[in-house]
């Protein structure tokens, strides 16, 4: 990496520090994840100048954060309901965002589930609302800062994206409206495929853990969405596929046993939580994953996106039986993924 390039990465960690500092100040610490998972989203769409549209794109981006912010609190309300719930939204978040950037489902699927984990009353509901407002804002602000810093030469690039489009819908009004849908299906057919599998193991951790009273079952959730891809088969592209994913849960476990098991911990002569370890944590993986998804390493990108949904998980989910629970359900969901990954693909096949 260029020594400009890292400087600017320098810059953007510090802003990332102080922009969730004012983000807890401003709405309670409960709710700084959101503000990471927005810093994370507006560099996701860099390559987007969301300076055109703007009040469009600030809308699609508002109504999201608010609907998974509402979904989510219906969720934890309306127990009956909460598998439904939480399937349905999944698998929207991910069909809805292929054809904006098929790494958005990531972050809006990691905020859908963190604050899923982190139930609130109604009394709170406003400012968790009010923080999601914010998190849209930040989204804009930070997209247009960073997209000028980094991304100047592709703003010029915007129209050959277009003519394609005409074309294909041009096509498309020459087929019947079920020939279009049967059709479309036909082609999306692996991304349908991975959005109802990361909404099958997401809607039955939250079964687990609900009916069955096993809070630490959420860990199922944040591991399958730090592991599964779409348009990845984990069976037959083998280890290289998921190197990274195998990394970053090694690495999570040794942190999590050394470090963050310990509860309090003892940093030049202050006593430290292990939570607010784990935001510092959260914080540092957060640019590490934004910086290598610039720069296209994928490998290095599964890694700390795997640190980020187990770091997110850690100061979600009650840590009542510490360190052998989350480890037995990293494990679990990491082989739940590849059995129901395998068995879709499979079923396709027949």
């Amino acid at each position: 990496m260029k020594t400009k390039t890292l400087l600017k990465f320098t810059a953007l960690f510090i802003v990332m520090l102080i922009i969730c500092l004012v983000f807890s100040l401003l709405f309670g610490s409960e709710n700084i994840i959101i503000a990471i998972m927005a810093i994370v989203l507006s560099i996701i769409l860099v390559k987007q100048d969301l300076k055109k549209k703007l009040t469009i794109n600030f809308l699609k981006i508002l109504l999201t954060n608010l609907s998974i912010g509402l979904l989510a609190f219906l969720s934890c309300k309306l127990p009956t309901l909460s598998f439904l719930i939480v399937f349905l939204t999944i698998f929207l978040i991910v069909i809805l965002t292929k054809n904006i950037n098929k790494l958005i489902y990531y972050v809006f699927a990691l905020e859908f589930v963190y604050l899923i984990s982190n139930n609130i009353n109604y009394s709170n509901l406003s400012m968790r609302l009010l923080s999601l407002i914010g998190a849209s804002i930040l989204v804009i602000i930070i997209n247009i800062i960073v997209h000028s810093l980094i991304n100047k030469k592709e703003e010029s690039e915007d129209e050959n994206p277009n003519s394609t489009s005409t074309i294909n819908t041009n096509s498309s009004t020459k087929l019947t409206f079920k020939e279009t849908i049967f059709s479309k299906f036909r082609k999306d057919k692996q991304h349908y495929l991975f959005a109802i599998e990361l909404a099958i193991i997401v809607a039955l951790s939250e079964f687990i853990a609900i009916y069955f009273k096993i809070p630490t079952a959420k860990w199922l959730s944040f591991t399958a969405i730090g592991i599964l891809r779409p348009n990845t088969n984990l069976v037959t592209k083998g280890f290289k596929k998921i190197e990274g994913t195998i990394i970053g849960v090694i690495g999570f476990i040794l942190i999590d046993i050394l470090i963050l098991r310990q509860g309090t911990i003892g940093i030049l002569g202050l006593n430290v939580v292990a939570k607010d370890i784990a935001l510092l944590l959260i914080v540092i993986f957060s640019y590490f994953y934004t910086m290598y998804y610039l720069e296209n390493k994928y490998v290095i990108r599964m890694v700390f996106s795997t640190l980020l949904a187990l770091s997110i998980a850690f100061i979600s989910i009650p840590q009542i039986n510490f360190i052998t629970d989350r480890i037995v359900f990293i494990i679990i969901g990491a082989i739940l993924c590849i059995i129901i990954n395998y068995s879709m693909r499979q079923s396709t096949k027949l």
